[in-house]
């Protein structure tokens, strides 16, 4: 178990990160580093900490039309991740196709104007009950879309009012020459993790879109730039979260 009493998947390689959302007294943050440095918002959006008392002890809620809540370190990076947290979607605002839960690894993405380090994997879960990864070849064009499953029953909408929890599994393979993603969910907080979704990419996936150069043009991500781990949403949406850890865990062979 992690500190919150949540199942790890895999054992803790090296680095851990965990959210202190449970500690300390309610603060709101706009844009910029909060409290735990390592812990940064940007995009647009408000972003309230509810801290250890209240009816929403422990958790975060944001609300705004592009949130980006970052984990960022300048000089240590993330590799092999296994990423967890729950959201509980109250609003869906403008209800964006696009837009829903996504976990984003493998990327630095501050600033973007670097666009050769803007590249990264994403677990999306949208709000109209499509689960797929995302690989982004750099920021503003290139974005593609692969295996998208439904999770819940008829292909039906992603429940609100409802905490979701998701992990997001991203390790190198095969000596480094492949990336498996793999997305899991809790939908009942039992701490019964269920694998959904996964996909293992190589080189040539996203070959027809643009990149930053065309060195990277095709290739699968293991530059040596993973700074940022980020969780996003678009369209005025209300969310909550919880209970978010990042942790640095082993390849597969």
């Amino acid at each position: 178990m992690d500190c919150f009493d949540v199942i790890k998947l895999f054992p803790t390689y090296n680095r851990e990160w965990v959210s202190k959302f449970h500690i300390g007294k309610q603060r709101s943050y706009t844009f910029g580093i909060s409290d735990d440095p390592e812990l940064q918002f940007r995009g647009t959006g408000t972003y309230t900490i509810f801290g250890e008392e209240g009816e929403h002890a422990g958790e975060m809620m944001v609300i705004g039309s592009c949130p980006r809540i970052y984990v960022f370190d300048n000089i240590r990076r993330w590799n092999n991740v296994e990423v967890t947290f729950y959201c509980k979607t109250i609003d869906v605002g403008q209800n964006i196709s696009y837009a829903g839960i996504e976990a984003v690894v493998r990327t630095k993405h501050n600033p973007d104007t670097e666009l050769c380090t803007t590249r990264g994997y994403g677990a999306k879960l949208n709000f109209d009950g499509r689960s797929q990864f995302e690989k982004e070849c750099v920021h503003g064009g290139g974005n593609k879309q692969v295996n998208t499953v439904y999770p819940f029953p008829n292909k039906g909408k992603m429940p609100l009012n409802q905490w979701i929890g998701m992990k997001f599994i991203c390790r190198s393979c095969e000596k480094n020459t492949k990336c498996k993603l793999e997305i899991y969910y809790d939908f009942d907080e039992s701490n019964n993790w269920t694998k959904y979704n996964e996909f293992t990419d190589y080189a040539g996936w996203s070959s027809d879109q643009v990149s930053c150069c065309l060195i990277h043009k095709g290739k699968i991500l293991k530059n040596n730039f993973f700074h940022s781990v980020y969780l996003r949403t678009d369209g005025n949406a209300t969310q909550y979260y919880k209970k978010f850890s990042i942790r640095e865990i082993d390849a597969l062979q």
